[in-house]
């Protein structure tokens, strides 16, 4: 008795590829699809078999999508959407950080001399005089340019 042979199974797509392919789904389902889109998406398709392949996979499973409630698939397939949103928060941190930093040097410098003057209890203009007495009865004299704190 003969057996006929099954067909070997077609290797697994590369996570990466499905990663690209999910990606490109994303792309194409947005309504604001350019023409430039449209064909890096077909010149995709066509540089690697497994490429194509992974396109039909993820067809396939998007025809299937299709008879779920819409909110659930477009949910099932935001995972790459997801990363693009953490990079673009990772790059404004990034920047937060950047203009902390600078503040803080900018703190450590003169150049923070003029807001720490605009803050200060009592402060004379150039080349005004001012005395002020302080709630202790301590006399206070401001020479021209001055700022002052009191604690």
């Amino acid at each position: 008795m003969s057996t006929a042979a099954e067909p070997a199974a077609p290797p697994a797509i590369r996570e990466d590829v499905q990663q690209q392919a999910a990606e490109w789904l994303t792309v194409l389902m947005s309504s604001e699809v350019s023409e430039a889109q449209q064909a890096a998406w077909q010149r995709w398709r066509a540089a690697d078999p497994e490429h194509e392949r992974a396109w039909r996979h993820i067809e396939a499973v998007s025809r299937r999508f299709n008879g779920l409630h819409r909110g659930a698939a477009a949910q099932a397939l935001a995972g790459a959407q997801r990363k693009a949103v953490n990079g673009k928060r990772r790059r404004l941190l990034a920047w937060l950080g950047v203009a902390a930093g600078a503040g803080l040097l900018a703190a450590q410098t003169d150049a923070w001399d003029g807001v720490r003057a605009l803050r200060a209890d009592y402060r004379t203009a150039t080349g005004e005089r001012r005395e002020v007495v302080l709630g202790d009865g301590t006399v206070l004299s401001l020479n021209t340019g001055s700022a002052v704190n009191v604690r």
